[in-house]
């Protein structure tokens, strides 16, 4: 028996796809001009705006694949009899999604752990790997997440199954073969739990490492600073302050702190709906609690977009690099600060 009834159920999708609408919209708006910012700044000038790069282009793309979801959502409240063309569209797209948001993961956890290792060894960073190795080790966590999804889902069929109520016959997603449990256990396994939990545990160590290390910086900056200055300085002399000793690598440092611990909190808001997929039975596309199943993806989807659409907001107030070339893509001097 499902733990959900219908009214709840409806009430619940009602209520998330409100603010599903706008991130989702958002997000396709600002992570195409994050991508044409990267571009300009140039994409092959360093490890970390590749990765942001790649990370807005990932993050456009599964932004873009849950237009459809939510599309389809109030096509249905307007006209029941597209059920069966939006559930194909949904079951299509909920895959893709599922990728591309875990594509977007790995980048941030190679964006941590690459300024990491920055801050702490800052002048063996490009020793220890070139940039064509940290982009192969990416890509291959990308397919292997990839093959883990895909594995799962050929395991699964699209039934078509007569009702009374519409009528006709509706769309359901169905179990293939025997096996399909296995592969829905292992998927959950890998991707859910393993990758999710170790992509938190990596991210909240960076920046752990990263404040930490930028912190006694700054003060042995200051105190550097401070017994530098002479007591009595000549008359038109500023000092000069410790923050712009730290100059562009705090600046940027500062801005992979603050991005990847926004990912971290809407990642671990959206692994804890997750997690009831190990105490509540039948939690499954075709299981008795496929309501709560849906209410659960519908939450996951809105932080998924929430991440992607205000990453710019991040951009623009932490990185001056990047707030000089958005502000020229408009032709205002006046705000690039000329």
């Amino acid at each position: 028996m499902s733990v959900l009834s219908v009214d709840v159920y409806h009430l619940c999708l009602q209520i998330l796809h409100v603010p599903l609408s706008v991130f989702v919209i958002l997000g396709i708006l600002t992570n195409g001009v994050n991508i044409v910012v990267f571009v300009k700044q140039g994409v092959t000038s360093g490890s970390i705006t590749w990765a942001l790069f790649a990370m807005s282009a990932t993050s456009f793309l599964a932004s873009v694949i849950l237009l459809p979801q939510v599309v389809c959502y109030y096509a249905e409240m307007v006209n029941a009899d597209v059920y069966n063309a939006c559930s194909l569209i949904s079951t299509a797209t909920i895959f893709l999604h599922f990728i591309w948001n875990k594509v977007t993961c790995f980048f941030t956890v190679y964006i941590s752990v690459e300024r990491a290792i920055c801050v702490v060894r800052p002048l063996h960073v490009q020793t220890y790997m070139k940039l064509q190795y940290k982009i192969l080790i990416v890509l291959s966590l990308c397919v292997v997440t990839t093959l883990a999804y895909v594995g799962y889902s050929a395991t699964l069929k699209i039934a078509w199954v007569p009702s009374r109520v519409w009528n006709g016959t509706m769309v359901f997603l169905l179990s293939q073969t025997d096996s399909s449990p296995l592969f829905y256990l292992l998927n959950f396994i890998v991707n859910s739990l393993v990758v999710t939990n170790v992509a938190i545990v990596t991210i909240a160590t960076s920046a752990v490492v990263m404040v930490t290390r930028l912190n006694a910086t700054l003060r042995w900056r200051e105190s550097v600073s401070h017994t530098a200055r002479p007591a009595h300085p000549r008359k038109g002399s500023k000092p000069k302050p410790s923050c712009k000793l730290s100059s562009k690598n705090v600046e940027l440092c500062r801005t992979v702190v603050v991005i990847t611990l926004f990912y971290l909190a809407c990642l671990l808001c959206s692994h804890l709906p997750v997690m009831t997929f190990l105490v509540m039975p039948g939690v499954s596309f075709d299981g008795e609690n496929k309501m709560l199943l849906d209410v659960i993806l519908t939450i996951r989807f809105d932080l998924d977009a929430l991440y992607s659409s205000l990453n710019i907001f991040f951009y623009l107030k932490l990185s001056s690099n990047y707030r000089e070339i958005f502000f020229s893509l408009f032709n205002s001097p006046k705000l690039c600060g000329r």
